[in-house]
């Protein structure tokens, strides 16, 4: 069941993003960010079934963003590879979730075109009063910037966090201290409230 519940969540993410575009509430909003599995990205014909499913929504490719974590990127394969290749062609932004975490990440950085990595928040959660974790996220920030990565930080929930993060030039935050986790209806509300 889990192809069939990926498909729908995507489809209803894609879906959702359009509606919001056709009533004007789009706010500052510009792309959805879905996850995608190893098995998906290993299925030679993603790349040109997700193309399919963006152009039924009435979306293009730079309206979407996939996320993969270091454990999906562990079990790919060269079709994997080509489909990544092929999203980004399409406009589609790419981004590595939960980065440190995995164990060859640094080969992934190389390997994948990526666009973005989104930084574990066990790394952030403790940013603000443990040096370590301090200086890891500085160093993978630098890293990113160096490759021409933008760099997301999860789980950010104090202002102490941002602050850290700022220093570093951290490019997107996300984490409970902007939102907690919103209904479609009440972060369609957002985005209507943002744009009056």
């Amino acid at each position: 069941m889990l192809p069939a519940m990926d498909e729908w969540v995507r489809l209803t993410a894609l879906s959702q993003l359009a509606a919001w575009r056709s009533s004007g509430a789009i706010g500052s909003l510009d792309r959805v960010a879905v996850n995608v599995t190893a098995r998906e990205l290993a299925s030679a014909d993603f790349a040109s079934r997700l193309a399919a499913r963006l152009a039924d929504a009435g979306l293009e490719g730079h309206d979407l963003t996939i996320e993969v974590t270091e454990h999906v990127l562990l079990q790919t394969s060269n079709s994997a590879v080509n489909s990544l290749a092929e999203l980004r062609e399409l406009g589609v932004q790419i981004g590595l979730d939960d980065f440190g975490t995995g164990f060859s990440a640094l080969t992934y950085l190389q390997t994948f075109p990526l666009d973005f990595l989104k930084i574990d928040r066990s790394f952030v959660e403790r940013i603000a009063d443990d040096r370590r974790s301090s200086s890891i996220i500085g160093a993978i920030i630098g890293l990113a910037h160096a490759l021409d990565l933008a760099v997301v930080a999860e789980g950010v929930e104090s202002e102490a966090q941002l602050a850290a993060l700022r220093r570093f030039g951290c490019d997107r935050v996300q984490g409970f201290l902007l939102s907690p986790p919103l209904t479609t209806s009440e972060f369609g509300d957002r985005l209507e409230a943002q744009r009056v």
